[in-house]
């Protein structure tokens, strides 16, 4: 990810480097092609490399943190799965979120289509063995799940499956509204949990959650 100047990039074998997604910092709307999109400072990316979800098998995903969307590349009609996740003519699809729009409720929006509901400076991405996506809704307080395991984006569902909206710090942050992290926050139901802005998200083999944020935690 070439964060600052809002691309992803691949290093090809041969040591070379190719723009897979970007053209710079602003907005494009989905459809155009990948190389001709515009994006908001790319988060971090996450692939669906689940041989049974063969609809979105190595599908590229990544999160357009400023824009407030996850989106994802999709190959032309007709090509058959490779592994190259960007093969030449690939367009550029929203998964989750309103572009430009971050304020509501999260948990007003739990229970439907994840192209409706809001993300607040969308961050880390991962998928479970299920096939389906875990979001770091970063600026809500929040990890949320899509079940991108679902063909048709009308059933792409979005639910909380981590934190009640309250950001935390390791030492508070004065009057900005975060409270300070205390061991008494730990062993709670995930969606009684206060996190710290989401960073980064990755499964283990167990399907275990661990996220990367200002306090880590293993959920």
């Amino acid at each position: 990810i070439d964060y600052y100047s809002s691309q992803i990039r691949r290093i090809n074998t041969d040591g070379t480097v190719t723009t897979v997604v970007g053209t710079g910092t602003g907005y494009t709307p989905d459809g155009h092609l990948a190389t001709q999109t515009s994006m908001n400072q790319p988060f971090q990316i996450a692939f669906d490399l689940n041989p049974a979800h063969a609809a979105t098998f190595n599908t590229l995903f990544f999160v357009d943190s400023y824009n407030h969307l996850t989106r994802k590349v999709v190959p032309p009609t007709g090509t058959t799965t490779t592994s190259d996740p960007a093969p030449t003519g690939s367009t550029i699809q929203t998964v989750c979120g309103v572009v430009g729009v971050q304020d509501g409720n999260p948990a007003d929006q739990d229970g439907m289509v994840a192209t409706g509901a809001h993300l607040a400076f969308p961050s880390g991405l991962a998928f479970d063995s299920h096939g389906d996506l875990y979001v770091g809704d970063r600026n809500h307080g929040k990890i949320r799940k899509i079940t991108t395991s679902q063909s048709l984006p009308v059933n792409r569902i979005i639910s909380t499956v981590v934190g009640n909206g309250t950001l935390i710090y390791e030492n508070g942050c004065g009057n900005q509204g975060y409270g300070g992290y205390t061991s008494s926050m730990d062993n709670l139901p995930a969606l009684s949990a206060m996190i710290g802005e989401v960073e980064a998200l990755l499964f283990d083999q167990n399907d275990v959650l661990y996220c990367g944020c200002w306090i880590p935690r293993i959920l």
